[in-house]
């Protein structure tokens, strides 16, 4: 079973999106941490994904993403937005994330991204609302 680390503030959507991770089969671990503190969490429960808001309170996801990618430059991420803007996601892959997922995804398109980031493809562009 793969292990996925959702890192944001305890939200509606936060909370979703961990139980639509649950129903597919994947294990669910959940992070109120800043990106930048998670690096030991991430070694220590072999985490397989990592899947965190680009906002939260007093933090910047996108820019806290690069000091994740500095100590564990080999799990793939993908951050959540509120927001649908292309300039969102070129700078969080810009910054070494996967993706970046609107926070209003459908389940499927979740599940959809999840997987194929999963299987080897690391960029699987940007999943819209549908």
């Amino acid at each position: 079973m793969r292990t996925i680390l959702l890192v944001g503030n305890e939200s509606e959507e936060l909370l979703l999106f961990a139980e639509t991770l649950t129903r597919y089969d994947y294990s669910v671990i959940t992070s109120s941490e800043d990106l930048s503190g998670i690096s030991g969490t991430c070694k220590d429960s072999h985490i397989d994904l990592v899947i965190a808001d680009c906002r939260m309170p007093g933090r910047d996801g996108v820019r806290r993403l690069s000091a994740l990618r500095q100590g564990l430059p080999a799990i793939p991420v993908i951050l959540l937005t509120s927001r649908q803007f292309k300039a969102d996601g070129l700078t969080a892959k810009k910054l070494g994330a996967n993706t970046y997922i609107v926070k209003q995804a459908k389940a499927s398109n979740l599940e959809r991204i999840v997987t194929a980031i999963l299987t080897g493809n690391r960029s699987s562009g940007f999943l819209r609302q549908a």
